[in-house]
């Protein structure tokens, strides 16, 4: 946005009141108007400049071309520099996006306090988005944390005594298929699309497969060496 020189207010009521512009005096009754003070209605007569006054920013038109407008913008006070701007930093804030920011402003002919509200509002707003997802996200953690507990309380159930070992084979099955720099990528992946309680039936039913075909010990092989999932699960042939 830029500022442009304010149309001359017409002489209201109000603005005679408030002493924004001298009223006209008129003639008192019965009096005529000074024929030395008056000026005839068709005077060529004009009022030059005072010698202190500034000249007058004239905007340009609608053709105008972009050196046109730069100049226009430096005659209102844009600076001729992005760095001069000088915006306001969030704290702990590395500067990187308000330097992108006042180049931006530059571009567009902003002055200084047109771009520091500008960045203040900004930094106000990104701060309220940042505290609301906070706030959403732990509501979202606490929520998953609830309804997993209730999961795992009824797997619990279901599974009994045989709970702690179905949970170990659920282990191995992660560990045997998943490199060990993404098995938390994956499972909780998995987790996403599948639930909690799913998601350890899922790896349990692999892990039980890998138990019938493997060696005893768990996590370890003997002979051929890894199996894959097809293996495992369709007995070493292809499925149909």
């Amino acid at each position: 946005m830029s500022e442009t020189t304010a149309p001359v207010a017409p002489l209201t009521a109000l603005s005679a009141i408030a002493g924004d512009q001298p009223a006209e005096t008129a003639a008192a009754p019965g009096v005529a108007p000074d024929a030395s003070t008056s000026q005839p209605a068709d005077s060529t007569t004009t009022t030059e400049p005072a010698a202190d006054e500034a000249p007058a920013v004239k905007l340009p038109g609608k053709d105008a071309t972009p050196e046109q407008w730069s100049e226009f913008y430096k005659q209102i006070g844009a600076p001729d520099k992005a760095e001069a701007y000088e915006l306001p930093l969030p704290e702990g804030d590395s500067g990187e996006f308000a330097k992108t920011a006042s180049e931006w402003f530059k571009e567009a002919g902003l002055l200084p306090q047109q771009a520091k509200a500008l960045a203040t509002r900004w930094n106000e707003f990104t701060l309220a988005q940042q505290k609301a997802y906070e706030v959403s996200e732990q509501a979202r953690i606490q929520a998953l944390d609830a309804k997993n507990k209730e999961e795992d309380a009824s797997l619990r159930t279901e599974w009994g005594q045989k709970h702690d070992g179905n949970l170990e084979l659920a282990r191995r099955a992660a560990r045997q298929f998943f490199p060990k720099d993404k098995v938390s990528d994956v499972v909780t992946a998995l987790e996403d699309k599948l639930g909690y309680a799913e998601t350890i039936k899922l790896l349990h039913s692999i892990g039980k497969g890998l138990a019938e075909h493997d060696a005893p010990g768990l996590g370890q092989q003997t002979g051929g060496g890894r199996k894959s999932i097809a293996e495992v699960l369709y007995g070493g042939t292809s499925p149909s």
